[in-house]
């Protein structure tokens, strides 16, 4: 966290710096945005002040591209600070206005922030945002890019899970197909936490597993793939081999594989 808190004061430092130096309205507004993006950001962020940088963007006379950004990250501010109404109004309001790779940008982050929480009602809220965001960008699947396509199907399993329907992310799982050749870590870590979910242990094993292979050994995401791997193996009964891994990832990397671990 306190790597967070650095990397966080120093692009504030920046986009502050870049605010000053720039002599275009818009140029100023886009700034703001990338502001109030930053303070979205998870256990650092202020959603508060992002709401008021929004509020203010959207009611200016900026381009309509900037307009419906703010919108987006108002709707972002808005379910961060559990106002649903004004968040769910602006998702319906801008689901068939928006480029689907906005739509889907801001469903990522509905959905990694609801997979941070432990609360049911806020896993159910996010999931039905995410739903309504979805719908248009599903209802043209097929004329997406095969990275969008498959992204899209994924996080719409992914908010069928968190509004609790299990056969719906059953049926949505079943659609998604191989991962792109350019697929993130991310990636792979939400489509195993779906199928973890759905008590599919086997195929988050399989995920975690491929996960771990990219990542590069001893880094944070090589571990977390490895600490997945073992839970995927605890769960799936595999409880000689769930051991085996926590106790060489231990001896190999103490730096990463002891402590809180243990």
């Amino acid at each position: 966290r306190d790597q967070m808190r650095d990397k966080e004061r120093a692009a504030r430092k920046f986009i502050n710096e870049r605010h000053e130096q720039a002599t275009t309205p818009a140029y100023k507004a886009e700034l703001e945005l990338a502001l109030a993006r930053l303070d979205l950001t998870a256990e650092v962020g202020k959603p508060d002040a992002a709401r008021s940088i929004c509020e203010r963007i959207a009611s200016s006379a900026v381009t309509t591209e900037l307009l419906g950004r703010a919108r987006l990250l108002l709707l972002l501010a808005f379910a961060e600070l559990n106002r649903y109404v004004e968040a769910e109004r602006i998702a319906h309001e801008q689901a068939g206005q928006v480029p689907p790779a906005e739509l889907i940008e801001t469903v990522r982050w509905l959905d990694r922030t609801a997979s941070n929480s432990e609360s049911e009602l806020r896993h159910r809220r996010f999931g039905l945002l995410m739903r309504v965001l979805l719908k248009p960008v599903l209802d043209h699947v097929d004329d997406l890019s095969p990275a969008l396509r498959w992204e899209a199907r994924l996080r719409h399993a992914r908010a069928l899970l968190f509004t609790g329907d299990d056969s719906g992310a059953r049926k949505a799982l079943s659609e998604v197909a191989n991962l792109p050749a350019r697929a993130r870590d991310e990636d792979y870590k939400d489509l195993a936490e779906a199928y973890f979910g759905l008590e599919a242990y086997e195929l988050a094993i399989d995920v975690q597993r491929l996960r771990a292979r990219r990542g590069r050994t001893g880094s944070l995401a090589w571990f977390d793939a490895r600490y997945g791997l073992a839970l995927a193996y605890y769960r799936a009964g595999h409880e000689h081999e769930a051991l085996q891994l926590i106790d060489a990832t231990t001896i190999l990397h103490p730096e990463l594989g002891g402590g809180a671990l243990r």
